[in-house]
């Protein structure tokens, strides 16, 4: 089994890494929420800038915030990345701890403070 990569918060951080690791041989797993993260989980990602980039959903594992997650998906992430702002931080941490293997690992790449104690 390969290498498995969680990205949890599909926004604008978020939506740049997961289209990064799209373009590796690593299965990538996004967790998603409300109304956008239904369209990505439709349609996939489209990233904007000076070129547009769009991948398709099929690329990805999905999993959403309001609905049950699969069993394949409990404790299978290798890394679990949280993208998100630091007050989200606590919760994904918390959702994180349902998809990384007991031995993976779970970084913030998090704006603001006081992430770093949550995630002590």
């Amino acid at each position: 089994m390969g290498i498995r990569i969680s990205v949890l918060g599909v926004g604008a951080i978020g939506s740049v890494v997961a289209a990064s690791l799209a373009s590796t041989d690593v299965e990538v797993h996004l967790h998603v929420r409300g109304e956008r993260g239904a369209l990505q989980m439709l349609q996939g990602l489209t990233i904007g800038g000076h070129q547009t980039i769009e991948i398709e959903a099929s690329r990805f594992l999905f999993s959403c915030e309001e609905l049950p997650v699969e069993d394949g998906l409990l404790h299978g992430s290798d890394v679990v990345i949280l993208a998100c702002k630091s007050h989200a931080v606590e919760h994904l941490a918390q959702t994180a701890a349902t998809f990384v293997k007991p031995d993976g690992v779970v970084m913030a790449l998090s704006n603001g403070l006081g992430h770093i104690t949550t995630l002590r």
